[in-house]
């Protein structure tokens, strides 16, 4: 019943399982929190809920051409405010969410490891 393959329909409960994560209606743009670290041929789309939650997705800077994935040795750097998160990757291709791990933001800025990713990737950080 219904579109689309098991794997389509994995996707996308992934992405409403990510999205329901959050008080979405309160997020709001915020390119601002993304300050280094987004790989090469890659972009950074943030929505924020300041010092509450961010929903950051990285995809292909263009779709047409798709990126090579990153070295896992890149960190991606963001402006949060002080304290701890949890933070949460998720692979938006597969659906797999990697283990729940707390995040300390010191003087404004956090730094977060990369997973293994080969499309795109989406993170959830969320005030503790």
């Amino acid at each position: 019943p219904g579109g689309g393959s098991r794997e389509y329909r994995r996707q996308l409960k992934a992405l409403h399982d990510f999205i329901y994560s959050f008080d979405f209606i309160h997020l709001k743009p915020a390119a601002e929190v993304v300050k280094a670290g987004v790989p090469s041929g890659f972009h950074a789309f943030t929505l924020a809920k300041p010092g509450a939650a961010y929903g950051i997705y990285i995809g292909p800077s263009n779709a047409r051409q798709p990126a090579a994935a990153p070295e896992r040795n890149e960190k991606l750097r963001l402006a949060l405010p002080d304290g701890t998160y949890i933070a949460q990757w998720l692979d938006p291709s597969t659906g797999e969410t990697g283990q729940k791990a707390e995040v300390r933001s010191e003087g404004g800025i956090a730094l977060l490891d990369f997973p293994a990713f080969h499309e795109d990737v989406a993170l959830a950080v969320q005030k503790k």
